[in-house]
C-alpha cells in the first residue's frame, strides 16, 4: 500500500520537475492511466489491448496517447481512441466523457450497459448519472469522486487504495 501512495506521489512529483505546473490534461490523464491499475478487472478484461476512448476534444486524448507509447497496463497494450460519438464506443475499458460531451452520459451508459466498463466523467453529477469515477477541482486541486454502487454493477472492484483517494459518493 505504502509503495502505490510513494509512486503516485513521486509520479507527481516528477511531472512537476519535468514540466512546471502540470496541465490539467496532464494531471487527468495520469489518473486515468493510474486507475487502470487500482481496478480489479474482470479475467475476460485482462487480455488483449487495454481499450480507452476519450468522448470529445480535448487535450486529455494527447496525454494519454503520450502514456499508451511508454507505458502498459499489466502485460496489456494501451490503445486509446477519440470519438465525438458515443454511438461509437465499443467494448472498452475506460471511456473519458469530457465536460462538453457530459450531456451524452446517458448514451455511453446504455452503450456499455453489458460491459465493465469504467465510465470516468469531468463534470459535476455524474457519478449519480453511471460515472464510477467523475474528477472534480476543489480550491484549484484535482480530486475524484467515486460511485462504488456504479462500480459494482461494472463487475469492477476499487483497490482499498483508489477508495482512500476518492470522496465515496454512495
Amino acid at each position: 500500500m505504502k509503495k502505490k501512495t510513494l509512486l503516485l506521489v513521486v509520479s507527481v512529483a516528477f511531472m512537476q520537475f519535468m514540466y512546471g505546473q502540470p496541465s490539467l490534461a496532464l494531471l487527468q490523464a495520469t489518473y486515468i492511466y493510474n486507475f487502470a491499475s487500482q481496478v480489479e478487472w474482470p479475467e475476460s478484461y485482462r487480455s488483449g489491448d487495454f481499450i480507452i476512448y476519450v468522448l470529445g476534444d480535448s487535450d486529455v486524448y494527447q496525454e494519454l496517447s503520450k502514456i499508451a507509447q511508454a507505458k502498459t497496463v499489466g502485460t496489456q497494450k494501451i490503445v486509446v481512441r477519440k470519438t465525438s460519438d458515443a454511438n461509437s464506443i465499443e467494448k472498452s475499458h475506460i471511456v473519458f466523457i469530457t465536460k462538453a460531451e457530459s450531456a451524452g452520459i446517458s448514451k455511453v451508459a446504455e452503450k456499455t450497459l453489458n460491459y465493465s466498463t469504467l465510465i470516468v466523467g469531468e463534470n459535476k453529477g455524474l457519478c449519480s448519472q453511471g460515472a464510477g469515477i467523475n474528477f472534480q477541482l476543489v480550491n484549484d486541486k484535482l480530486g475524484f469522486e467515486m460511485s462504488n454502487k456504479n462500480l459494482k454493477k461494472k463487475g469492477l472492484t476499487p483497490t482499498s487504495f483508489l477508495a482512500k483517494l476518492a470522496t465515496i459518493v454512495d
